[in-house]
């Protein structure tokens, strides 16, 4: 199982080095932190359509998630399905196309959230 220890090396192989400038301040905040970028990175990817790029950060995290302990599965589920709802609703492509790109296993969790009340 994957801890939030293990997401730092895992994201940052994933994504462009200029998106690590200006790190955590806090000791232990790395995880929190580079999880969020990798949300930025994903929204950014389908305000500007780099749909390619888009999926690539959905498999990553839909990877992190399928072997990710409880604490990096509640880590995925508040900041990264969480920011789901705003991607759908600031990305300019069609949602159709966007749902299409996100693993079943996130779409899953974005369901039970938004079915929860949680989004």
């Amino acid at each position: 199982m994957l801890t939030e220890y293990d997401l730092p090396s895992m994201i940052r192989h994933e994504l462009p080095a200029s998106y690590f400038n200006g790190g955590p301040v806090q000791a232990g905040m790395e995880p929190y932190w580079l999880l969020d970028r990798l949300t930025n990175f994903t929204r950014l990817s389908l305000e500007t359509s780099h749909l390619t790029s888009a999926k690539k950060c959905f498999i990553l995290v839909a990877n992190l998630y399928q072997k990710g302990n409880t604490h990096v599965k509640f880590l995925i589920e508040n900041i990264f399905v969480y920011a789901l709802t705003g991607m759908f609703l600031q990305a300019k492509k069609d949602n159709i196309l966007i749902k299409s790109l996100i693993p079943p296993v996130l779409y899953e969790a974005y369901v039970r959230q938004a079915n929860s009340g949680g989004c």
